[in-house]
């Protein structure tokens, strides 16, 4: 009689488990040819469709826990020696999923599930305007040393996300313009040529440099080419004009101005210089300081994550 009762008690609590999620949340359709299929779940449905798109972001992009950066150096007799030296850091590249549909959400024991489809197009096509207009024109081969240099420089900071961008389309078959090889070779090109070169990092405006948190964050960035080398064919200088923090306050508005110029001098030359400018205005002091920081970092493909 009780071997009944204990067979009757599991039968209920196998029930009462495959009652806890829809069948779909277990194992979510395949995507299609044109859509990203993904769930999610959470205490209501809001919550539920953040998760399904963050682990939808999960899924097409997430670095790995120490992203690793091959660095080149010539020794005194010529030969190149390569070393590999661990960033320490740990990204998930976020989406703007624009466009994307409920096609089903059921709510269990408290608990909102949905399942969401997202239109492969709304994530492709951001991501090759990125690369288009920020990085193409980086990874121009028909340049000379020293400009290949400069804008080596300049793409440092937004490599990694390049390379994982690029492999994403090219995962998917949208690399239609081959951009993988042609970053491939830049940077072999870039590596070899900053092999020999000695790198400085010199920021004019103290007071605004601070206030900002700037250097560190330079330091941090350019940290494996940061290099003494006692005969270095390029000695490099990545000059900070500024920055210049301006204000605005007088309530119920604030503003604020971010101004800088970004110079790159090789061998006591002037390589390359761009302003960076950011503006905000806004009822929020903090917030307004917040977004025109972020702006300004932005420019410099720089994040404020520590």
């Amino acid at each position: 009689m009780s071997k009944t009762i204990w067979i009757v008690v599991s039968l209920l609590m196998l029930v009462a488990c495959s009652s806890t999620a829809p069948k779909w949340s277990l194992s979510a359709p395949k995507d299609t040819a044109t859509t990203f299929i993904t769930t999610g779940s959470g205490p209501n449905l809001k919550s539920a469709k953040a998760d399904a798109l963050q682990q939808l972001s999960n899924r097409l992009i997430v670095n790995v826990s120490n992203t690793t950066s091959t660095y080149n150096e010539k020794t005194t007799n010529g030969t190149v020696l390569q070393s590999i030296k661990s960033l320490g850091q740990l990204n998930s590249e976020q989406f703007s999923f624009v466009g994307n549909q409920v096609l089903s959400s059921e709510t269990i024991n408290n608990q909102t599930y949905v399942l969401i489809e997202v239109n492969k197009a709304s994530v492709f096509t951001p991501i090759q305007n990125y690369l288009t207009l920020q990085i193409t024109p980086l990874i121009d081969l028909q340049k000379t040393d020293q400009q290949i240099i400069a804008n080596g420089l300049l793409l440092w900071p937004q490599l990694n996300t390049a390379e994982q961008y690029i492999e994403l389309l090219h995962v998917y078959g949208e690399d239609q313009f081959s951009l993988k090889s042609e970053l491939a070779q830049f940077k072999n090109l870039f590596m070899s040529l900053i092999s020999d070169a000695e790198l400085s990092i010199q920021i004019g405006s103290d007071s605004g440099s601070e206030r900002l948190g700037l250097a560190p964050l330079l330091q941090k960035e350019f940290q494996t080419l940061l290099t003494k080398k006692q005969s270095a064919k390029h000695k490099i200088k990545m000059i900070i004009v500024g920055p210049t923090v301006s204000s605005y306050k007088k309530a119920p508005f604030f503003a604020t101005s971010i101004t800088a110029e970004q110079v790159i001098a090789i061998n006591d030359e002037l390589v390359l210089r761009r302003p960076i400018s950011s503006f905000e205005f806004g009822l929020q002091e903090v917030q307004v300081l917040t977004e025109a920081s972020a702006s300004f970092f932005s420019q410099l493909a720089l994040s404020q994550q520590q």
